[in-house]
């Protein structure tokens, strides 16, 4: 009798028990997430102090739970759209020093007159030296990179094809904003004083932000559909969110250790 109960006792301990891989998010997802940093650190560690380094870092672990497990894909859809709408108002104020270069009309204060690019250097070397701003940039970048990548890895095959949609619009959109944006904020960053050269062919820099504008247009229809569908594993779920093999597979896992808990405990007590 003592010997079936202390059989019984381990059985349910060690099917109840946490697995690691359930707190441990997919390899993938690991490995995206040290690519990012490290290539991050890569590229910009010339060209930034040790304390904008320990921001790199930090945010980077501050965006961590975004590949936890327990982050669905419709969660991303939802929070997708705040980030759009911050880039939206970014790219927005920034339209406006981007019309002042173009126009390369003088400025006056009422009391002294400015060149337009010199004005603009003064916004876009502030801006771009902020921490706190650049903080707030990576997060939305290391967001949207990580979250693609859940809601693409997380999802059922109807709901795939919709990331795959939301994915390359926003390569689109912000590959070339990568490309052709950020070497120029680079060089205004670097830049010890005003030179009128760095603003040369900044027409490039308004059709990136443009484009990147059309990006977000194009991806919007599909993200409201994201934010409408359920979750894997929920009721009701309109044939997107049936059950993940792996889910299938915990699931099926779940009801033999109840099986086996529920016969144990039945021997025990005759």
């Amino acid at each position: 009798m003592t010997v079936d109960v202390a059989r019984f006792e381990s059985i349910c301990n060690a099917h109840t028990s946490t697995s690691p891989r359930q707190w441990m998010p997919e390899t993938y997802l690991i490995l995206a997430w040290a690519s990012h940093l490290v290539g991050m650190v890569c590229f910009l560690h010339q060209t930034c102090s040790m304390f904008d380094l320990v921001v790199l870092i930090g945010m980077h672990f501050v965006c961590l739970p975004i590949i936890a497990p327990q982050t669905t894909p419709r969660l991303m859809a939802c929070i997708a759209g705040s980030l759009y709408g911050l880039i939206a108002g970014l790219q927005c104020i920034d339209l406006c020093f981007d019309f002042v270069i173009l126009s390369d009309q003088p400025i006056s204060d009422g009391v002294d007159t400015f060149l337009a690019r010199q004005v603009a250097y003064l916004y876009y070397h502030t801006v771009i030296t902020a921490s706190h701003v650049n903080a707030a940039l990576l997060a939305i970048v290391l967001t949207s990179f990580l979250g693609a990548l859940v809601g693409l890895g997380r999802s059922s095959p109807g709901a795939q094809r919709q990331w795959l949609i939301l994915g390359a619009a926003v390569v689109v959109g912000s590959g070339g904003y990568m490309t052709c944006v950020v070497p120029r904020y680079l060089a205004i960053r670097q830049a010890s004083r005003f030179e009128a050269s760095l603003f040369e062919g900044w027409g490039v820099v308004l059709g990136a932000r443009i484009a990147l504008y059309g990006s977000v247009l194009v991806s919007l229809p599909v993200l409201f559909a994201l934010q409408g569908s359920r979750d894997e594993g929920s009721d009701d779920d309109g044939g997107l969110g049936k059950p993940s093999e792996r889910q299938q597979q915990q699931q099926q896992q779940s009801k033999e250790a109840s099986a086996t808990c529920l016969l144990s405990a039945s021997g025990a007590r005759s």
